[in-house]
């Protein structure tokens, strides 16, 4: 008696067990449909986008044609496209495929904090604003016209390093690859290759870094909008690994 009494309590404990297990299992499948379900939905409403363009306008903006998330705070975009503004220069980023993971607690502090990012044929523009006193009309129609931005901006003042506060971007770990097109400035080219980097942004403060760049097979086209005085000079062609400082 005293044995079938041991082993029905364990029977019973190993039935729990496997009771519970089902209710966990299942609890997950519950929670990762409605993840998926959740935020594939929301992340493709024109809602969505509306919101975060919202927050500021007049410093960054962005989009994307389609948009979806395996697990939390890793995000990936098709057709995905950027555009922004600091006190001295706009930019305009697009990209064929991008895709990144976001961490969630810099938020709350109003900083933007992305890493592991992947970026397929990017085309990046950057567009320095001219100073109030400076006379830019020889110059500006060499220079890239970024979406959504005023053409006949100037350059604003520059806050110091205490009032400029935090990055409000920062970006860890760019990897880069495809065929990339550029237009900084009055210069304009082609980067086919790989490219790795990090990058960091201050809206506010107009600071905009990039470290540890390098690009890998690097054969690229690269001219100058603005008028040469040797026209006939052959555009330059570089094959090899090529650190970016």
């Amino acid at each position: 008696m005293p044995m079938a009494v041991t082993w029905g309590s364990r029977n019973r404990g190993i039935n729990n067990l496997h009771k519970g297990l089902s209710r966990l299992v299942s609890a997950i499948a519950v929670l990762t449909a409605l993840y998926l379900i959740g935020v594939n939905l929301a992340l493709n409403l024109p809602a969505t986008r509306a919101y975060l363009n919202s927050l500021r306008p007049d410093r960054l903006a962005i989009g994307w044609e389609w948009a979806w998330s395996w697990y939390p705070l890793h995000l990936e975009f098709r057709g995905f496209a950027a555009d922004g503004q600091t006190p001295t220069e706009q930019w305009q980023v697009d990209a064929e495929y991008a895709a990144a993971s976001v961490s969630i607690w810099p938020l709350f502090k109003g900083l933007l904090r992305v890493h592991d990012l992947d970026l397929v044929d990017i085309d990046l523009r950057l567009r320095p604003l001219p100073s109030p006193e400076q006379d830019h009309a020889a110059i500006k129609p060499h220079f890239p016209v970024i979406r959504n931005r005023d053409p006949e901006a100037l350059a604003e003042p520059v806050m110091g390093e205490e009032e400029g506060g935090k990055l409000v971007l920062d970006i860890a770990d760019i990897h880069m690859q495809g065929k990339h097109a550029f237009w900084v400035s009055h210069v304009r080219g082609s980067l086919p290759g790989e490219v790795r980097g990090s990058l960091s942004l201050d809206t506010g403060a107009g600071r905009f870094g990039l470290a540890g760049a390098s690009w890998t097979w690097c054969s690229h086209r690269c001219a100058s909008a603005m008028p040469s005085p040797s026209p006939s000079r052959p555009r330059s062609r570089v094959g090899s690994r090529c650190p970016l400082s």
